[in-house]
């Protein structure tokens, strides 16, 4: 199972999610100036063997002493899941016992001896035997400089921990939250100054404080144990039941929502939990159940807690139960009372059971003790009690005899259904596309579901945020797989490498493991790598997960395995296959370090996606390319390359626009200017105008436009001044130009340039289709529909991204029309192509038309909600164009709702649009604002809503905008009794609808004059 090229120094570094506490004596220099030398340097091996101490209770390793910091690691040599928790931990003991020392040292009363402390967890290179000031170890990565950083900032007594060490586990905590600028970090660190501990002492109780997601599914799960519960009194006998599964599946939720039935079904419910640290107590979940139930202090030793649990019991039950008073006595030996507490807790909680039936349960059952195991063995043995004992646990060791005859649920993750909804509860936003890419990436199991969704929500919305997680998440899942065997942990090390899916065939190849190897079954019994959908290929069931075990791996193993799986991808495939697998040897050889071979696959994975239609595909491998390529030594050639990749890029951008490539192209921008290029420069120009186009920036585009058609012309290259022309005419549609944009079109379409009795390009159908829309809003609806079916028929086939836009403007024409039916179903086909070609701003503009459609054919349920998500991912994706018709549709609907806060809401990002130049859904919001106005009395507002509407129409020069307003006016005429306005506006609109052909919207207005 060797791999190419791997394992010089491989023994000597390792790569390990690790928490780092840095420890320092305050106010050093005023001590050793107030002591004398031997005093101070006694003082400070005191504190050294504090520290000492507190680290190693708490499963921590001493690194380093450096004059007064002290350096402890948490997570060596493997990582731990609670390694954030117990450096806090360890902390406050060092500080509480520094303090401690104070009247040892300080003969005056304001005499002061602390310490301050920084905690920071991240993925650390450690390189072991180092010597001198290097310590123990050496460490390199960011974590130990954070925390050596977090230290230095720390007040006297401070302890600061970052967030993402802690997670949910701060709750566990008195905290008070902060935000460090640090240097090399783009965003602040979010700090939290530990105060003190709480009562909480579990990772479930931490997250019920932080607030617990609606639970979801699981019912058949439910139904199973009821089914137990059920058994356990109808029976009158003990019930052993247990949840198995892997961290994070939700085991102590679904415990928590069963036990709250059995509550309240009449059973007694205790609940304790196994801890894993060395100072757990033998029988900690029994004696965790007393002291909650009889309100006893926590340091009361455990016969004694016992006696007083048995005296708090009813007279008539000790009575009944004289054996009871078999308690040991506070005196007894260690020894003696280890062999007589299981057998007294046993009694104790068999003679409650008997008087009415209990229901014990115990979490992190992997941890239990010994004598805990006694005592629940002891309980599911009895035949006269009616008691259901559940453990929690991780999954089960074969080992375990006596667990072995006990009912065994297997929680599963959730089911897409279920996830999605989990996901849209954290996220109400999120568009599909995230929330398919978080259930991806999480597999399912909630707790990597709801942490990737928390930690999208902080750092925005794009899919680009969902690599990884938090460090006390990535450190948890290390710990699950530093415990496999170590042929498992090479195994799943090499599938890491090769990606999220694995050929099997490779697999094999790179370790000798072919799909039914016991290897392989043991890490799908495990639920990390598992037969995938595809015959001969495995994948990871968690994302997170692939990406955490990468990330551990030492950076010359991954390049030789990246290099040695190209290679083998490449012999397999031979020259006339390379296209099949460009996508993955790109990113093998870009994992090898040979940049040059990577950004010729990834270009080449681009070109392919943009063949298939995969939009975002093809822009990630087109991003790539130009990545692989800065890697490169600057030359002519390299210059060349970058040059055309960038006008892939940007014709790709223009189908699904992000602020992410603006950089990109202004750079291009740039370095055409260096290079003295001034085609390159004209393109560049271009591309970045239909960026900013695509984004909704109008002024900004026409600017780079008219600048690209300048240097376009300058250079006499014909098409590049025709796209241009056509491009500067989409951008003053964008802005209401319609008399610009039209003799634009018409030049672009009578050109030099343009085929003749030849297919027309996609670029041509979409700018046709932007021709129709000016056509449509200047009421020349015929000659709208003329032009769509034009575009139309110059795509290449169906499920054309292009289509997806032609498709949305014919469905917004046909709604300015009144045509709702046919106006659904081109929204729907469109809805259909954005979908598939991953094209956000088609999906949701697209939903928002079929949305407002369905509005207008009669509200359904979540009709308003998807006219409100659409918007909604507009914005928060920030993809504006056009968008102002989303708000206005929004507006429109809260306003006939008698939603007057809402309609306002979104008629004022209408308007903020309409200053951007978008004026499409201005008339529609002055309308909605109009009415508010109205049945609120208010004339100032209703007078500024009908002016703001009237100058919409006014400005795109639109008939029918003009016509739905002489019908708003009228409505409102008659709503005040006004007859004869109404009956003059209601002329008007008639001209109009008539005159245009608008016949839903006619016969709106002769059933209002019916009403005179």
């Amino acid at each position: 199972m060797a791999v190419e090229g791997a394992g010089a120094g491989a023994a000597a570094e390792l790569r390990r999610h690790m928490t780092v506490l840095f420890t320092d004596l305050s106010d050093s220099t005023r001590l050793s100036a107030l002591l004398e030398a031997e005093i101070f340097a006694a003082l400070q091996d005191d504190v050294r063997r504090v520290f000492n101490e507190a680290v190693q209770r708490h499963g921590g390793t001493i690194n380093q002493y450096q004059g007064d910091g002290l350096q402890a690691l948490f997570g060596h040599p493997h990582a731990g899941e609670e390694d954030g928790l117990r450096a806090t931990r360890a902390a406050l003991e060092v500080h509480e016992r520094v303090r401690a020392l104070r009247g040892r040292y300080g003969p005056e009363e304001n005499f002061s001896l602390d310490v301050h402390s920084g905690i920071h967890a991240g993925l650390v290179l450690v390189r072991e035997g180092g010597q001198g000031i290097a310590g123990r170890f050496e460490l390199f990565g960011a974590a130990p400089g954070i925390a050596k950083h977090l230290s230095d900032i720390a007040e006297r007594d401070e302890i600061l921990v970052s967030e993402e060490t802690l997670g949910p586990a701060r709750h566990l905590f008195h905290t008070d939250e902060r935000r460090v600028e640090l240097k090399g970090r783009d965003e602040p660190l979010a700090v939290h100054r530990i105060v003190a501990g709480t009562s909480l002492r579990t990772r479930f109780e931490a997250q019920a404080r932080r607030g617990l997601v609606d639970f979801v599914g699981r019912q058949a799960e439910l139904r199973w144990l009821r089914a137990a519960l059920d058994q356990a009194r109808e029976g009158r006998r003990a019930r052993l039941v247990v949840v198995s599964a892997v961290a994070g599946v939700g085991k102590t939720r679904l415990a928590e929502e069963f036990l709250q039935e059995a509550e309240a079904a009449g059973f007694g419910v205790w609940r304790g939990y196994c801890e894993s640290e060395l100072s757990a107590q033998p029988l900690q979940p029994f004696l965790q159940m007393l002291r909650r139930r009889f309100d006893a202090q926590a340091a009361l030793p455990a016969p004694a807690l016992l006696a007083q649990a048995v005296a708090a019991l009813p007279d008539a039950l000790r009575q009944r139960h004289p054996e009871l008073g078999q308690v040991p006595a506070a005196a007894t030996d260690a020894a003696a009372q280890a062999q007589q507490m299981p057998g007294a807790l046993a009694r104790l909680f068999a003679a409650l059971a008997r008087q009415a039936p209990q229901a014990l349960f115990i979490d992190d059952w992997q941890w239990a003790d010994t004598a805990t195991r006694q005592v629940v063995y002891r309980l599911a043995a009895r035949a006269d009690a009616p008691l259901l004992l559940l453990l929690a646990t991780r999954p089960l060791e074969a080992g375990d005899a006596q667990l072995a005859a006990a009912e065994v649920l297997e929680l599963g993750p959730l089911s897409g259904a279920e996830a999605d909804a989990t996901i849209r509860r954290l996220l109400p936003q999120a568009d599909p596309f995230v929330v398919a890419r978080i259930r991806q990436h999480s597999g399912g199991n909630p707790l990597f579901l709801e942490e990737l969704c928390h930690f999208a929500a902080e750092a925005g919305p794009g899919l680009d945020a969902l690599h990884g997680g938090s460090a006390w998440l990535e450190t948890l899942i290390e710990s699950r797989v530093s415990r496999l065997p170590p042929q498992q942990g090479e195994v799943l090390g090499a599938a890491a490498v090769v990606g999220n899916v694995v050929p099997a065939w490779l697999l094999q190849a790179l370790t000798g493991c072919d799909e039914q190897h016991p290897v392989v079954a043991g890490l799908a019994a495990q639920d990390l790598l598992f037969p995938a959908e595809q015959a001969g290929t495995l994948r990871f069931k968690h994302g997170i997960t692939r990406d955490v075990v990468y990330g551990t791996l030492g950076l010359q193993r991954r390049r030789a395995m990246h290099a040695q799986i190209a290679r083998l991808l490449r012999e397999r495939a031979g020259p006339a296959g390379e296209a099949e697998h460009c996508e993955a040897l790109a990113y093998h050889h870009a994992g090898a370090a040979d940049f040059a071979e990577a950004a010729r696959y990834a270009g080449m994975a681009g070109d392919k996606a943009m063949a298939a239609s995969s939009i975002d595909r093809a822009k990630t491998q087109y991003r790539a390319t130009l990545h692989m390529l800065d890697r490169l030594p600057p030359t002519p050639g390299r210059y060349q390359a970058c040059r055309a990749v960038a006008r892939r890029l940007g014709l790709a951008t223009a189908f699904d626009p992000s602020r992410d490539e603006q950089a990109l192209l202004r750079r291009a921008i740039d370095q055409a200017r260096a290079h003295d290029d001034a085609a390159g420069h004209a393109y560049a120009q271009y591309w970045l105008a239909y960026l900013q186009y695509a984004l909704g920036e109008t002024k900004s585009a026409v600017g780079h436009c008219e600048q690209a058609l300048e240097s376009a012309t300058a250079l006499r290259d014909v098409p590049l001044v025709v796209q241009a022309r056509v491009l500067l005419g989409q951008a003053l549609t964008a802005a209401a130009d319609y008399a610009r944009a039209l003799d634009l079109f018409d030049a672009a379409a009578q050109g030099p340039g343009t085929p003749v009795g030849g297919r027309r390009s996609p670029g041509e159908a979409y700018a046709l289709a932007c021709r129709a829309s000016a056509l449509g809003d200047l009421g020349r609806f015929d000659d709208a529909h003329a032009c769509f079916e034009e575009a139309l028929a110059a795509l290449p086939g169906p499920g054309h991204e292009v289509e997806g836009s032609v498709l949305c403007w014919r469905a917004g024409v046909n709604l300015w029309q009144g045509r709702w039916q046919a106006a659904l179903a081109d929204a729907q086909a469109a809805h259909r192509v954005g979908e598939r070609v991953k094209s956000l701003y088609i999906f949701a503009m697209s939903q928002g038309l079929g949305a407002y459609a369905q509005w207008m054919l009669g509200p359904q349920p979540g009709t308003l909600a998807a006219l409100q998500d659409s918007a909604a991912w507009l914005t928060l994706r920030d993809k504006a164009l056009f968008s102002s018709l989303n708000h206005g549709w929004v507006s429109d609907a809260m306003a006939a709702l008698g939603r007057p806060d809402g309609a306002r809401a979104a008629a004022a990002r209408t308007l903020a649009r309409a200053r951007r130049r978008d004026w499409l859904g201005a008339a529609m919001a002055g309308r909605a604002l109009a009415r508010l106005a109205a049945d609120a009395g208010d004339d100032a507002r209703l007078a500024r809503a009908l002016h703001l509407a009237d100058r919409a129409a006014a400005l795109r020069r639109s008939p029918h905008e003009a016509a739905c307003n002489a019908l708003c006016r009228a409505r409102l005429a008659v709503a005040r009794g006004d007859g004869a306005e109404a009956a003059r506006q209601l002329d008007a609109a008639a001209e109009g609808f008539q005159r245009l052909g608008m016949d839903w919207h006619l016969a709106q207005a002769e059933a209002l004059r019916a009403g005179l």
